[in-house]
């Protein structure tokens, strides 16, 4: 079940400090906090439970081995952006798709293991039922990736950012 919370100072705390140290106790941040262990293990309950925040893991992708990864920008039939949409933020080559407006209705940051490997899922795409078109970018460098914020929720209409990737 999700509920709506308003993150109150002490909350925004507790998430400065696992931003910070995500491996930090209960305890110790407690202790940063003059609180007790089981004050902040039931605030970390409730912004989950709300959806606000999420442990998570985050991989490297260069690490893992992939050395093909952009940006791609892909041009639907009318109607078709959601089946598309979906179909490509299922796939494991893609870390983040979004329908936008304009002519090319879907963005997404995808990877793959080689140049080659990335031609042939670009292929595979463009022979899909609805897709017009599609352009690949690749990233030749980052200059910066906040992690901590990222939509959990799964509206069409996304109100707001929350907080999450502690």
């Amino acid at each position: 079940m999700t509920i709506e919370i308003t993150l109150d100072a002490t909350d925004e705390k507790i998430v400065a400090l696992l931003r910070d140290n995500g491996r930090m106790s209960n305890r110790a941040v407690g202790r940063e906090l003059d609180l007790s262990e089981s004050a902040v293990r039931k605030r970390l309950k409730r912004m989950i439970d709300a959806n606000a925040i999420a442990y998570g893991l985050i991989v490297d992708v260069s690490a893992s081995g992939m050395t093909s990864a952009g940006w791609l920008k892909v041009k639907v039939k009318p109607g078709h952006a959601r089946e598309v949409a979906d179909l490509l933020a299922g796939s494991d080559q893609c870390v983040l798709c979004a329908i936008t407006s304009g002519e090319w209705a879907i963005r997404a940051y995808v990877y793959a293991e080689t140049a080659a490997a990335m031609a042939f899922h670009l292929e595979e795409l463009l022979g899909r039922d609805g897709v017009i078109g599609a352009h690949f970018r690749p990233t030749v460098g980052h200059t910066r990736h906040r992690y901590e914020y990222v939509i959990l929720s799964q509206s069409e209409h996304i109100d707001r950012w929350r907080v999450a990737s502690i």
